[in-house]
């Protein structure tokens, strides 16, 4: 699908429900060498405690936008932004995948794809 969307200049916007972030012990699309130019990341960011969404974009995507306007942020318009406890929530959920090692303890358990 990536080599499509660049062919054919159309942008890859991945979700992480659509492509089982962690959920296989990979993080997929880094481990399959694709790069989406949007990644939208919610349900597993706070462990499902607070709601918190956020986009991450590509330097070339971010330019884009940033010639449109003079402004330092990329307002892409999540409901659940910037929630100081929420981010919080998110931080200390990603500690907690590192230190008890989630994605590798994940690994044997989910068949290869």
């Amino acid at each position: 699908m990536r080599e499509l969307t660049k062919k054919h200049g159309v942008l890859l916007i991945a979700d992480e429900v659509a492509v089982g972030m962690g959920r296989t012990g990979k993080v997929r699309l880094p481990h399959e060498g694709v790069s989406p130019d949007f990644f939208v990341l919610a349900k597993g960011l706070t462990g499902g405690y607070l709601p918190l969404a956020a986009t991450l974009a590509t330097d070339e995507v971010i330019r884009h936008f940033s010639a449109l306007r003079r402004l330092k942020s990329f307002f892409h318009g999540h409901t659940y932004r910037a929630i100081r406890s929420a981010r919080a929530v998110a931080l200390a959920t990603l500690d907690v995948f590192d230190e008890e090692q989630t994605l590798h303890k994940l690994q044997p358990k989910s068949p290869p794809l």
